[in-house]
């Protein structure tokens, strides 16, 4: 999981698969990662688009700035729903950025 997710899930009824669409490009040996929270509607156009986004593009606290494929609730609600269905405090890159902690790898 992350709140800066890289790809974006979908279920294809057709086939019965679960897709996974990078939402950007993403380099070799880079995680591939998304959000539990879910993402905006009409997500395709992004995803046929690969547009690229990085943390640095999301201006924290504006919901405005935040890519459509990133969950665009604030630090606080994310990290509750996610202790609440996922039973863990999210610590990705974003979440570590906007509450001023420090991200240890």
């Amino acid at each position: 999981h992350s709140c800066c997710p890289n790809a974006v899930v979908s279920w294809d009824a057709e086939v019965g698969e679960l897709l996974v669409k990078s939402a950007q490009p993403i380099d070799e040996g880079e995680e591939v990662t998304i959000s539990y929270l879910g993402h905006s509607p009409g997500l395709e156009k992004i995803c046929e688009a690969h547009q690229s986004y990085t943390l640095d593009d999301c201006a924290l606290g504006e919901t405005d700035n935040i890519p459509a494929h990133w969950p665009h609730n604030e630090l606080r609600m994310r990290r509750e729903r996610l202790m609440a269905t996922k039973c863990f405090l999210c610590r990705c890159p974003r979440c570590v950025r906007e509450a001023g902690e420090v991200l240890m790898m």
